[in-house]
C-alpha cells in the first residue's frame, strides 16, 4: 500500500472567533474592532447579522460596516446570511449574537420542543430532527471563505465576593455561554469577557495569545492574530472539474456556439432516379443567435455545478429533488432542459409567494440572473439528462462568470 500520508503544511487561514460574555461586557464593540482589523486587509467590507434589535447600528458612527437584522432564529436563516455575505464579495462576517440560534424563535431548542410535542413527549425525536440542522449551520461558518466571529451570550448568576475593603458584596458573574456546550472546540479563537471589559482567551490555536488577558482589547492585539493567519502557505485554489462524461449518443454534447458559416449539405451518392435541384433541407433548424458577450454559453451540467444555482436550489426545495409537471422527484442531474427550467419556475413562485417562513429576499436578486443564464445556453439538447451534457468551457471561466 502507498503511503497515503504527506508533510503537514501551516496554510494562511481565515479567523474564527467567538466571544462570549453577560451583557454590558463589551461583545459587539469588541468584536466590531476585530473586524475592522481584518477588513482592512482585504476590501475593507463588514457585514453584520443583527438578532439584537439594530443595537449594533449605534456603533455605526465609530465603524463602518452593513446590516441584516433577524427576527427569526431558524439556523437555516444564519446560513442564507452566510451564503448572503460571500456572494456580495464582504470579507468579514459578525454574527451578534449565535445564542439566538439556540434559543431564540426557531432556534435549534425551539426545533426539539416542537418535534417532541409531535412526537408524544419523545425528545430523543427531537433531538434527531434538530442535531443535523446545528451542526449545518457550524459546518457554513467553518467552511466559509470570509473571517467569521460569532458573539454570544452568557449564562449570569449572583455571588458574594470580598471587596477591597473586606466587605462582602454581590456581583453579577458570566458562566457557560448560550449555545451547545461543545461549541468552543470550533472556534480559532474562543474568549470570554466579564463586566470590567476583560478579554480573556480561554481557547486559541494562535500561540502569541494564548492566555491572554487584555482589557478592553485594541486593534495592535488584533494584528497579531491576523499576521499569525497570514502567515502560511497559499493555499492552491483548485477548481473541480466537470467530469467528464461518455456520452455513447453523440446527441448528448452540446454544439459549440460560434459564428454561424453557410455550408452546403453534403451531397449523397447520386440517385439512379431523375436529377432534381438540390434544394435547401427542409429539416435544418433556424440557427441558434449568439449568446449576449456578458452571459458566457455553458452547459447545463455547469450551471448545476454553480455555487449561486446550488444554493437556490437548496435553500428554495430544501432538496436534491423536484417532482416536475406532477411526475415522482427526480434528481436535478437526471432532468432535461425542459424539467429544470420547471423546477425553476416553481422555485420562483416561492420566491414571489413564501410559505412556512422561509427567508427568501437574499435569493429573489439571484433568480433573474438564473433565469438569463438559463435562456442564453446554446445548442443544448433540451430533451437530454443534464448530468449527460458536457461543458462548453473551461470551469474557470464558468465560475468567474457567476460570482
Amino acid at each position: 500500500m502507498s503511503n497515503p500520508f504527506a508533510p503537514a503544511v501551516k496554510y494562511k487561514s481565515r479567523l474564527r472567533l467567538a466571544i462570549d460574555g453577560p451583557a454590558g461586557s463589551g461583545k459587539t464593540y469588541t468584536a466590531l474592532v476585530a473586524a475592522t482589523v481584518f477588513a482592512r486587509a482585504g476590501k475593507g467590507k463588514i457585514a453584520l447579522v443583527d438578532t439584537e434589535f439594530e443595537s449594533a447600528s449605534l456603533y455605526s458612527d465609530l465603524f463602518k460596516f452593513d446590516t441584516v437584522p433577524l427576527t427569526t432564529f431558524h439556523p437555516k436563516n444564519y446560513i442564507e446570511m452566510i451564503h448572503a455575505a460571500e456572494l456580495n464579495d464582504y470579507d468579514v462576517l459578525v454574527i451578534d449574537s449565535l445564542s439566538h440560534a439556540w434559543v431564540g424563535a426557531g432556534g435549534v431548542l425551539d426545533i426539539v420542543d416542537k418535534a417532541t410535542m409531535k412526537n408524544y413527549g419523545n425528545s430523543f425525536v427531537g433531538w434527531k430532527d434538530a442535531t443535523p440542522i446545528q451542526r449545518q449551520l457550524v459546518d457554513a461558518i467553518l467552511q466559509s471563505k470570509l473571517h467569521i466571529i460569532c458573539t454570544m451570550r452568557t449564562k449570569t448568576e449572583w455571588t458574594l465576593e470580598e471587596n477591597e475593603k473586606g466587605k462582602k458584596v454581590p456581583k453579577k458573574i458570566g458562566l457557560a455561554p448560550v449555545q451547545r456546550p461543545d461549541l468552543d472546540y470550533e472556534f480559532t479563537v474562543f474568549a470570554e469577557m466579564d463586566y470590567e471589559h476583560n478579554f480573556v482567551v480561554s481557547k486559541t490555536r494562535c500561540p502569541v495569545i494564548t492566555d491572554a488577558v487584555m482589557n478592553r482589547p485594541d486593534e495592535a492585539f488584533f494584528t497579531q492574530v491576523l499576521t499569525w493567519l497570514n502567515s502560511g502557505a497559499d493555499r492552491i485554489q483548485t477548481v473541480v472539474p466537470t467530469p467528464a462524461v461518455t456520452a455513447p449518443a453523440p446527441a448528448a454534447i452540446p454544439a459549440t456556439v460560434s459564428t454561424p458559416v453557410q455550408t452546403p449539405a453534403p451531397v449523397p451518392t447520386p440517385a439512379p432516379v431523375t436529377k432534381t435541384p438540390a434544394p435547401a433541407p427542409a429539416t435544418k433548424a433556424p440557427a441558434t443567435p449568439p449568446a449576449k458577450a456578458s452571459i458566457p454559453a455553458m452547459s447545463v451540467e455547469q450551471i448545476l455545478g454553480s455555487h449561486a444555482i446550488q444554493s437556490a436550489m437548496l435553500t428554495l426545495t430544501g432538496a436534491k429533488s423536484f417532482a416536475t409537471s406532477g411526475n415522482p422527484p427526480k434528481r436535478y442531474g437526471d432532468m432535461t432542459q425542459d424539467e429544470l427550467c420547471q423546477a425553476f419556475s416553481a422555485m420562483a413562485e416561492r420566491v414571489k409567494n413564501p410559505q412556512g417562513g422561509t427567508n427568501t429576499a437574499v435569493l429573489s436578486s439571484k433568480m433573474d440572473g438564473i433565469y438569463m443564464i438559463l435562456a442564453e445556453m446554446n445548442g443544448a439538447n433540451t430533451q437530454a439528462p443534464v448530468s449527460t451534457l458536457v461543458p462548453t468551457q473551461p470551469a474557470e471561466e464558468v465560475q468567474e462568470s457567476l460570482i
